[in-house]
Parts: C-alpha cells; structure tokens; sequence
C-alpha cells in the first residue's frame, strides 16, 4: 500500500498502530517521505512518523480556527446567529431557511443601559 500524504493519513500515534496492524497481515506500507517502505524497527521511520501525526493534528487545528474565525465573520457582516440561547433582553427571529437573526425585545433595551451603565460605575 502506498500513502501520499501521511500528514492526512494519519494523527498522533495512529500510523504507528495502522502500519504494524498491515505488516501483520502481510501488506507492505510504502511512502515517498521514506523512499521505500515503512520499517517500524527503524527509529528515524518511527521519530518521522511521530512528526507526520503532529503536524496532521496542527492541520486539523488550523481547520478549526478557520471555520470559527469565518462563522465569526458570519455574525458580523450579516448579522447571523450561531447558535446557542440568546443573550438577555434579545429574541432569535425567523429569517428563512437556515438564518435567524438576533434581534434586541422591544422595551429592554434601556434597561441594558441602564444595567451596562451601573456595571461601568462599578468598573
């Protein structure tokens, strides 16, 4: 069997376990990154691919940034909501399929003021 890109492949501990699973069964892993196959005796084969599960786990966390930092993006330029329960003296509205929009309850909002005014005297 032949990987591509064992930074995909795999995270953390994974290839380890994978790859010596596949050897007892008799397949052969191959990978470019080792010019040949994979030997799980060979400690710079194993330091490697303690490396390669590393940097998949940095990928997967570099996804997750990127899809909070653009549903983020979402609250602020369309004013969407994410999710969640609203915060006090706000309602969700209906604005379609799969859109809702925060919207402040008529008659609280002086009210906020008044609390975020008190809160600052005390700051």
């Amino acid at each position: 069997m032949v990987i591509g890109e064992f930074e995909r492949a795999f995270s953390a501990g994974q290839a380890r376990s994978v790859i010596a699973e596949l050897q007892a069964c008799g397949i052969t892993v191959w990978s470019a990154e080792f010019d040949g196959p994979v030997d799980l005796a060979d400690t710079m084969h194993r330091a490697l691919l303690m490396l390669f599960g590393h940097q998949a786990e940095r990928e997967v966390l570099r996804a997750r940034r990127r899809t909070t930092a653009a549903m983020c993006a979402q609250v602020r330029i369309q004013g969407r909501h994410l999710g969640g329960r609203p915060p006090y003296g706000y309602r969700l509205v209906d604005a379609g399929p799969s859109r809702a929009f925060v919207r402040c309850v008529p008659g609280v909002a002086p009210l906020l003021g008044t609390i975020g005014a008190a809160l600052d005297a005390l700051a």
